[in-house]
């Protein structure tokens, strides 16, 4: 699955929607990483995983 990836917003926290896109900002002060992962619509095969880039202690991406 394709998509349009950017870094990204640490704020606001959680999925904001727009028009052109989502941002994602996730708070945790201890992880290594974060991904984002897409499921097929039944929810049993992933289909893509993105790696959230990091703020001081917010994670974040931007996807269309």
């Amino acid at each position: 699955m394709a998509h349009e990836i950017k870094d990204g917003m640490p704020t606001p926290l959680g999925p904001s929607v727009s028009s052109d896109g989502v941002n994602f900002a996730i708070f945790s002060a201890n992880a290594d990483s974060i991904d984002l992962c897409f499921f097929s619509k039944n929810g049993e095969t992933e289909t893509d995983r993105i790696s959230l880039n990091r703020t001081g202690d917010i994670w974040h991406i931007w996807v269309k």
